[in-house]
């Protein structure tokens, strides 16, 4: 694989992105996009080089291309629960591959949409990430704004459905600590203010 043959791949992967953020008034279209991402994976599955297989698991939802919009979150979209969870798979086994990208694509497609439960990925993500990458701490101060972003409206917004939930408790509070540990203070602070109240 060459990085142009890379960089194909990304653009199929980010039509299939856009496709599915418009496709909020239509169930077919994202199911037929969600069957997609299932060949994908597969194909994706019996390449043989773990390097190539690991570069390409960015078409999981984990790439925006080169050229698109700046800020989806001017755009109008929405979530159903299925949807939710379809994402929440595909992130949770690829998201730790390309942390980063998972990050700027949860912020684009809007993290108010797909909050509470895009909580589940993000744990299992950071987890994987600090397990398997020395630079993970890097990466989080990197992406301190994003990732601020998304626990501080975690916390302020979705706080009582977080709270009925107890695998999204769990899950809140392992991403809390797993920041903390990276020396993220403001995951501290909202960490006590979450157990508080």
């Amino acid at each position: 694989m060459s990085s142009d043959g890379y960089e194909l791949y990304e653009e199929i992967a980010a039509h299939l992105l856009a496709v599915y953020f418009d496709a909020y008034k239509n169930i077919e279209i994202r199911r037929k996009c969600e069957v997609t991402l299932l060949a994908i994976e597969d194909k994706i599955s019996h390449i043989c080089e773990l390097e190539v297989r690991n570069n390409l698991c960015k078409m999981m939802f984990l790439t925006l291309g080169k050229i698109h919009m700046h800020d989806w979150n001017e755009l109008h979209t929405e979530y159903s629960y299925k949807d939710k969870m379809f994402l929440n798979e595909i992130w949770s086994k690829y998201g730790w591959l390309h942390f980063k990208n998972l990050l700027y694509v949860i912020n684009q497609m809007h993290i108010t949409e797909l909050l509470p439960e895009i909580i589940l990925p993000l744990n299992e993500s950071l987890r994987k990430c600090g397990e398997n990458y020395a630079d993970c701490k890097e990466m989080i101060k990197a992406n301190a704004v994003i990732i601020n972003k998304i626990i501080t409206k975690a916390f302020l917004d979705f706080n009582d459905d977080i709270k009925c939930d107890h695998e999204l408790v769990k899950a809140f509070e392992e991403v809390l600590e797993t920041l903390v540990g990276f020396g993220m203070e403001e995951a501290a602070v909202i960490l006590d203010e979450f157990r508080v109240h």
